[in-house]
């Protein structure tokens, strides 16, 4: 459980604190920051977030997003709600730009759910998170 502060922020200053926040996150440190801002778990927590997120928008079900993530279907349920409502459309659409790289994304994410094990053998390893999302070369 999170521990916030029980004096209530304005939602005026709220806004304008995750503006600077954004704003410093931003840029070429990100990775180093979020490594260094972050535990392990946040870490891991806000990944599962994205992924679940990710995986709603490509239209995969409840049951096989909280199955591949090992989330509660409850808070499966949530994002999606969220979802539906259009809560995260700036973040479905910078997936969707090509300046993201959806199959390293995914590939990552693979061996976060792994625990850093290495793949499966076989073509079809990428499967059972992003069919298509890796092309064979020939």
């Amino acid at each position: 459980m999170t521990n916030v502060s029980k004096r209530q922020l304005s939602a005026h200053h709220q806004a304008k604190l995750a503006v600077q926040f954004t704003n410093f996150l931003r840029g070429h440190l990100a990775p180093e920051l979020f490594s260094e801002f972050f535990t392990p778990a946040e870490q891991i927590m806000l990944i599962k977030r994205l992924a679940a997120i990710i995986m709603i928008h490509h239209g995969y079900s409840l049951y096989r997003v909280a199955q591949t993530l090992h989330l509660s279907d409850a808070t499966v349920s949530k994002y999606r709600q969220r979802y539906l409502a259009g809560m995260y459309t700036s973040l479905t659409l910078r997936f969707e730009s090509r300046s993201f790289n959806q199959a390293k994304f995914w590939h990552t994410l693979e061996l976060l759910l792994r625990a850093g094990l290495p793949p499966m053998a076989g073509s079809g390893r990428w499967n059972k998170i992003a069919p298509g999302a890796v092309r064979k070369s020939r």
